[in-house]
């Protein structure tokens, strides 16, 4: 999906440019659809571990943690 692709690479460009969402966990809301981007900076390293949809258990990711994939 293109919109995933431009979220990955825009992320990818300046990872430390999205507040925390919790503590070592970034968020990407993704424009125009009801997802988000769910990633971690390990290293000046990008890690997506998930997008998210938005009304689906939006707790789940909320307190995953850095050491959590």
């Amino acid at each position: 999906m293109a919109v995933i692709d431009n979220a990955v690479a825009t992320v990818s460009e300046a990872p430390l440019r999205w507040a925390e969402h919790a503590p070592g966990l970034r968020r990407l809301v993704l424009q125009g659809f009801p997802y988000s981007l769910l990633y971690r900076v390990v290293d000046m390293q990008v890690q997506i571990l998930a997008v998210v949809h938005h009304a689906r258990r939006p707790d789940l990711w909320h307190c995953r943690g850095p050491t959590d994939p």
